[in-house]
C-alpha cells in the first residue's frame, strides 16, 4: 500500500505517515507518526480532489513532560513589625555573592529587652511557574551572618524555608562568619511553592542587655525545577 510522508514541521525532523490502499475511491487511511520526544504537537492535513470540497484532518500527538528550571532572587519581605527591631531592608532582593560582603539587609534584636525576638520573611515571586506543573526540586542558597554566638545571650539565630507560615525542611543556624547556607531538604507541591519564603528568626536571652544583636542578610538565590 502506498504511504505519504508528511513532516511535522516542528524542528524535530519527525514525520507523519499516511497509508492507504489506493489513491481513488472511498478509502480508509491509517495515520502513524514517529515517536514524540518533545512537547505536544498538532498538524492539519488537507485532502483535496477535483470536483469536491477540501477536507481538513487535524492530527494531535501528546508530548512527554518537559523539565524546566527557574532561578529567582527575593522579590519582597515581611518583617515582624516596624517597631525598631529591624534596620534597612533595601538590599533584601540581592542574589547571594560569595565575594561581596558590603551590601546587606539587617535585622536587629534590640538592646534593653530580655527575650526580645525578631523575624523577617523574604519572599519570592513564583507566578511564572504554570499552575499544573509538578515541582521536582527546590534549592535555596542564602548568605547570612549573625554578630554573636548562640548561648546565654542568644537563644535562637535560625534560618529556615517556609511555605506561608508553615516550616519546610530543617532550620540552620547563622554564624559569626558570613556564609552561604543551602536548603534542599523538603518536598514541595505546586500550591506550596506559590508562597515560598525564607525566614530569619532571632531570640535574645536575658543577659548583656546593653548590646544590639543582629542578622545580616546578603541575599539569596532560589532554584526550582519542575515539569509540565
Amino acid at each position: 500500500m502506498p504511504t505519504t510522508t508528511i513532516p511535522w514541521g516542528d524542528g524535530s525532523g519527525d514525520n507523519l505517515y499516511l497509508t492507504y490502499p489506493s489513491a481513488s475511491g472511498n478509502q480508509t487511511i491509517s495515520v502513524t507518526s514517529d515517536a514524540n520526544g518533545g512537547a505536544a504537537r498538532s498538524k492539519v492535513v488537507t485532502f483535496s480532489a477535483s470536483g469536491v470540497p477540501s477536507v481538513n484532518l487535524t492530527i494531535n500527538q501528546a508530548g512527554v513532560p518537559q523539565q524546566h528550571t527557574i532561578t529567582l532572587n527575593p522579590s519582597g519581605y515581611i518583617p515582624k513589625s516596624e517597631d525598631g527591631e529591624w534596620y534597612s531592608l533595601v538590599n533584601a532582593s540581592n542574589a547571594y555573592n560569595d565575594e561581596e560582603n558590603t551590601t546587606y539587609a539587617q535585622l536587629r534584636l534590640t538592646r534593653g529587652e530580655a527575650h526580645a525576638l525578631t523575624w523577617c520573611y523574604f519572599t519570592f515571586d513564583t507566578s511564572s511557574i504554570p499552575a499544573g506543573a509538578t515541582i521536582n526540586s527546590v534549592e535555596c542558597k542564602a548568605k547570612v551572618y549573625f554578630n554573636t554566638s548562640k548561648g546565654t545571650r542568644i537563644d535562637n539565630r535560625d534560618v529556615q524555608m517556609f511555605s506561608g507560615t508553615t516550616a519546610k525542611g530543617a532550620s540552620q543556624e547563622a554564624t559569626t562568619t558570613a556564609r552561604v547556607i543551602t536548603f534542599n531538604d523538603a518536598t514541595w507541591s505546586r500550591n506550596e511553592i506559590d508562597d515560598v519564603r525564607i525566614r530569619f528568626y532571632g531570640v535574645r536571652g536575658t543577659t548583656n542587655l546593653t548590646t544590639d544583636y543582629y542578622f545580616r542578610f546578603y541575599g539569596a538565590t532560589l532554584t526550582i525545577t519542575y515539569t509540565i
